[in-house]
């Protein structure tokens, strides 16, 4: 839908929308995310302050220690899944040792985004090693074993459709990051050995399936194509940001495909007009939910390692009392501190019954 050519107002309201709301409390409902039609609400109070409300509308954040993964302790085993559609999946690692088999996702792309921890991906094309803070992502059908350096935390994305990069158009080809800072494996192949017994699992229409091969899958000496796994460090996107605005966290979107967008929100310089508002204003979503990992705290997410979750049509954003509190001891040349990778998918997630089993334990 292209956005209307005719805005009305009516009531009570600033001239500009996030500048100048005084004592109003700003409420932005939107359609397709940021990109469809909008209303902005300007309310006597906060909009997000409940009595009592279902835990399934209005989860609180979970800290990502709490939860318990299988594969920390069992190289064989799975990563707890958290949330899931019918585009994609949500799962938490934890993975210390290293795959004993090879891994073939037959249902889709993974991007794998390290929240601490170091190791080595080893795939067909290459080997990549990874801290935190990288992306490492996957082409499906792609054979790879992660090696983990001792434990990890790993946000892992599971899509249905390819993953590509996400479109911010006027911002050119080199935001939010040059294509040239993606590191892209070179051959390493095994060294030769014997035909011999070399497990791969297969997953298939969510069942992993074992297969054994005779020869060594990691054997390849070269290739070319457009098709290949990449790292991409947290550090090398660069934040689109404005002096007078907070833009929307879309300008933020990195990757994307069929019902989704991957998004970042990165240290930056803060809104220096201190007629604008810095803080995200009263959010209502109408169309994607929202699924944040705080990787590193700030502002309003004082400590990182936090899963946050909002429904799509529920107004989330800060209370009266932190944005008054904020307002008032803002300076010139503040900064933005936290680091969070986000998941906006346009189908609700729906959260595991192993994932629920643990945050309400």
């Amino acid at each position: 839908m292209r956005p209307a050519w005719f805005h009305l107002a009516k009531g009570s309201y600033p001239r500009q929308a996030r500048v100048g709301v005084g004592e109003l409390y700003e409420e932005h409902v939107s359609r397709l995310g940021f990109t469809g039609a909008v209303a902005m609400l300007y309310h006597r109070r906060g909009a997000t302050e409940f009595v009592s409300v279902d835990p399934e509308l209005s989860p609180p954040p979970v800290a990502v220690k709490r939860l318990v993964a299988l594969d920390a302790t069992d190289p064989s085993a799975l990563p707890l899944a958290l949330y899931e559609n019918d585009d994609l999946t949500l799962l938490w690692s934890q993975r210390q040792q290293p795959h004993p088999f090879a891994v073939r996702n037959l249902d889709g792309d993974q991007l794998m985004f390290v929240h601490s921890g170091t190791g080595l991906l080893e795939t067909e094309f290459g080997s990549l090693s990874y801290r935190s803070g990288d992306f490492l992502y996957i082409p499906k059908a792609v054979t790879y074993r992660v090696i983990p350096e001792g434990p990890n935390e790993v946000l892992i994305i599971e899509t249905r459709s390819q993953i590509e990069p996400f479109d911010i158009g006027a911002a050119g080809r080199h935001a939010p990051f040059d294509p040239t800072v993606l590191e892209i494996p070179d051959p390493s192949p095994h060294e030769e050995s014997e035909p011999g017994e070399f497990p791969v699992m297969y997953k298939r229409n969510g069942r992993y399936l074992r297969a054994v091969l005779r020869h060594d899958p990691f054997d390849v000496l070269g290739w070319k194509g457009d098709l290949f796994p990449f790292r991409l460090h947290i550090d090398d996107i660069l934040p689109i940001h404005s002096e007078r605005s907070h833009l929307a966290p879309s300008i933020g979107g990195i990757f994307c495909g069929d019902g989704f967008v991957v998004s970042n929100l990165l240290p930056q310089p803060a809104v220096s007009d201190l007629e604008a508002e810095e803080l995200p204003d009263y959010h209502r979503n109408a169309e994607y939910d929202e699924f944040w990992c705080i990787h590193n705290g700030g502002g309003l997410f004082e400590d990182g390692g936090q899963l946050v979750y909002t429904p799509q049509g529920m107004v989330h954003g800060t209370t009266e009392e932190v944005r008054k509190a904020h307002q008032q001891h803002r300076r010139e040349g503040d900064r933005r501190t936290v680091t969070a990778v986000g998941v906006e998918a346009r189908k609700p997630l729906c959260p595991t019954a192993e994932y629920l089993k643990q945050i309400e334990s």
